[in-house]
């Protein structure tokens, strides 16, 4: 078991098939088959397996962490694409929520220029009726004048 997995091929099982055989098939008389050679072509074979199901494992392994970030890496992406979606749609009201409320304030400029206009107007017709009303009250008072000095006159003249 490694990492919590049982391994297809064990290397301890291998390695006996490997030293049974090479201890049946030693009839040959050459380098070899001598006891010294066969021990350290045993390691190194030994050597060579461990590394290959090390490697293997390591494969493996960095297969299964590839998936796990790959799986965590997309389930970021979702979140991250689903947080751009809501500032985008946070986006869009805040622009439509300026655009009503540009024109609200272009036209309460509108307004504003109107009742600038009408109040500068008013003023005007409050000077004329001021003018008029001195004028007025000047040409009443020279009518009473008029008036009063006409009547002591006829009121001289008549017996």
């Amino acid at each position: 078991f490694v990492c919590g997995k049982k391994l297809e091929n064990d290397p301890w099982k291998q390695k006996n098939e490997v030293l049974k055989k090479t201890t049946t098939h030693s009839t040959s008389h050459d380098k070899s088959s001598h006891p010294v050679f066969k021990e350290k072509n045993i390691h190194i074979f030994e050597e060579k397996e461990v590394q290959q199901q090390q490697q293997m494992q390591m494969e493996r392994e960095s297969e299964t962490l590839l998936a796990e970030i790959q799986a965590g890496e997309y389930d970021y992406a979702q979140r991250i694409e689903s947080r751009m979606q809501q500032v985008s749609d946070l986006l869009a009201t805040f622009s439509s929520l300026t655009m009503e409320q540009h024109e609200t304030v272009s036209g309460l400029f509108e307004t504003m220029d109107e009742v600038a206009h009408v109040v500068e107007k008013g003023r005007d017709q409050l000077h004329r009726a001021v003018e008029r009303k001195s004028n007025s009250t000047d040409f009443l008072t020279l009518l009473v004048v008029f008036l009063t000095i006409s009547l002591l006159f006829l009121h001289y003249i008549s017996p």
